[in-house]
């Protein structure tokens, strides 16, 4: 082993030919191999280790320090000053166990090694870091900036771990790791770009990061991101559909941008936050606090996954577009959120929104699937259209706008107002529009609708705007009241009905000739005439009195009398009594599936 020391001048120290000796010199080449300690000293200093294990101090001044041996476990320290550190062969990749720090000043670290361990240091000042390495176990490769705007730059191949901090100041951070690790940016606006095979966790810290995670084409690997502090713009993405990597990615607390392809989750944190996200299979979208915009845009016509968008407290902008065989969850969380979707899909796959608190307007264009909106509490606009689908809108409490439109004919909707004063309104297609409780105006557009009220406070006054005689019906059955309790007044354009608890309803299109019980559901019982009482899903009692009635009970367990008059009595599902009293009557348990109100309600 040699001891070389330098004195304060310039010098260049080379121990390849050094004898196991102590030695001091302001300069020179010294003959020997061996386990070196060389001592720069002040000056700007050129130390070169040569063979063996090594330890190098640069000492004050601009350093070049050289580990030597690309087989020998070295330990290079630049100390004060710019130093340039030279960890193993620069021009071979060799093996052994390497410890390379900086030091105070601006320093330039080259690592180039094959197996083993390697720490790298920056320390303080603006370093330059840059490592390539080969591994064939489970050594690692650990790079500390230290303070200041560092560089670093790393390639890991076949295997072991990366652990990289850029510690304080604005650093960039660019790499490529096969086996994995951790990076994190530490304090300060960081630049982080880094692909992997395996997994990887990266961690933006305190400021305004940048950050950037890619898993290989080929690999498997599942990456975390987090940004941490500050408004953060994250990235993260898979090369294909096919892989089987996982990628999340956290905005935590600031205003955060957040992209992911092919990603798995996407969550905002606090701020106010801007999610886009395109993925193939299962994806979760979370706002988390403040108001966030979140784009989820779906372009495959492969998706087989689920996607769940979340837009959380705060008033958030959703605008998410799924093509292909998945089923789509929304929930807009509190705040007036502004909901759009459109879903493309074939059988049993659905799309699910639930507005949450505040007043909120959800937009919904769908195909070939179901569609449920729910408006929770506040004043709610909910639309839905699209071609060949069921769909259910609840605008629950608050003063709501509920509109179903369709171009397909046999498109089925259930648009349901709640509680307060709403607008119900439907396109084509089959309609139940349950008014709910409130002063309501209910629109059934084209098909054969169901128009259904229920008793509020009383004094309640409802609309009905375009009422077809045989085509649409009237749901009274929550009023438990006989054709005879209805009052009915002629008025321009329609017909009012007057219910015995102060409620009004008011039928347009409708007139008094032609407006009789065969055109209400769940009336308990006629009048005189001839008359038709359908009943409701439940267990329904329906009394024809006198006349030729027809009458229906649907549900199970109905109880249905004819009276006097020639009467048709059809008790459908479930254990029936009938009884058809004086007269030529006509009792059965089938009924024709076109029977008026037996539809889907």
């Amino acid at each position: 082993m040699a001891t070389l020391i330098g004195t304060d001048a310039n010098e260049t120290i080379t121990a390849s030919f050094v004898s196991p000796s102590v030695a001091r010199t302001p300069a020179g080449s010294f003959p020997g191999t061996g386990a070196d300690s060389i001592d720069g000293g002040g000056g700007n200093d050129s130390l070169d280790g040569g063979a063996g294990n090594d330890t190098i101090l640069g000492g004050a001044g601009n350093d070049t320090l050289t580990g030597g041996d690309p087989n020998g476990s070295d330990s290079l320290d630049g100390g004060s000053g710019d130093d340039s550190l030279i960890g193993g062969n620069v021009v071979g990749i060799g093996s052994g166990e390497d410890t390379v720090s900086g030091g105070a000043g601006n320093d330039t670290i080259v690592a180039h090694i094959d197996s083993d361990s390697i720490v790298l240091s920056g320390d303080a000042g603006n370093d330059n870091i840059q490592l390539s390495a080969v591994f064939y176990s489970s050594d690692a490769a650990t790079i500390f900036g230290g303070d200041g705007d560092d560089t670093v730059a790393f390639s890991t191949s076949i295997g072991g771990n990366i652990a990289v901090s850029g510690d304080g100041g604005n650093d960039s951070i660019t790499g490529y790791s096969y086996g994995g690790g951790t990076i994190s940016g530490g304090s300060g606006n960081d630049t982080i770009d880094v692909t992997t095979w395996h997994d990887m966790q990266i961690v933006g810290g305190d400021g305004n990061d940048s950050i950037v995670g890619f898993i290989h084409e080929y690999a498997g690997g599942t990456v975390e991101v987090f940004g941490g502090a500050g408004d953060d713009t994250l990235d993260g993405a898979i090369n294909t559909r096919h892989n089987s990597g996982h990628i999340s990615l956290y905005g935590d607390d600031g205003n955060d941008s957040i992209s992911g392809y092919a990603a798995t989750a996407l969550f905002g944190g606090a701020g106010n936050d801007t999610l886009h996200a395109s993925t193939f299979n299962d994806a979760t979208l979370d706002g988390g606090e403040g108001d966030d915009l979140i784009n989820k845009l779906e372009v495959s016509n492969f998706l087989d996954g689920n996607v769940s968008i979340a837009g959380g407290a705060g008033n958030d902008t959703i605008d998410s577009a799924t093509f292909g065989f998945g089923n789509l969850t929304i929930d807009g969380g509190a705040g007036n959120d502004d909901i759009t979707a459109q879903a493309g899909g074939y059988g049993s796959y659905s799309v699910r929104i639930d507005c949450g608190g505040g007043n909120d307007t959800a937009d919904v264009t769908a195909n070939y699937l179901s569609v449920s909106i729910f408006g929770g509490a506040g004043n709610d606009s909910l639309v839905a259209s699209g071609t060949g689908y069921k769909v259910s809108l609840y605008g629950d409490d608050g003063n709501d706008t509920v509109i179903g439109s369709s171009n397909y004919a046999y498109s089925e909707f259930y648009l349901s107002g709640g509680v307060g004063n709403d607008s119900l309104g439907n396109g084509a297609g089959d309609a139940t529009l349950d008014a709910g409780t409130g002063d309501d105006t209910l629109t059934g557009g084209a098909g054969n609708d169901v128009f259904r009220f229920e008793p509020g406070a009383g004094g309640e006054s409802d609309r009905i705007t375009d009422f077809t005689d045989g085509a649409d019906l009237i749901d009274l059955s929550a009023y438990h009241l006989r054709w005879d309790e209805i009052g009915r007044t002629a008025i321009s354009g329609g017909v009012e009905l007057h219910l015995p608890n102060g409620d009004v309803i008011t039928v347009l299109g409708a007139t008094l000739a032609t407006l009789t019980a065969s055109d209400f559901i769940g009336l308990t019982g006629a009048g005189p005439g001839n008359d038709s009482l359908v009943g409701t899903d439940g267990a329904d009692t329906l009394i024809g009195f006198a006349g030729n009635d027809t009458i229906a009970g649907l549900g199970a367990g109905d109880s249905l009398a004819g009276r006097s008059g020639d009467d048709s009595l059809l008790g459908g599902d479930g254990s029936d009594t009938l009884c058809g009293g004086i007269g030529n009557d006509t009792m059965g348990a089938a009924m024709a599936t076109t029977w008026p109100g037996s539809r889907w309600r």
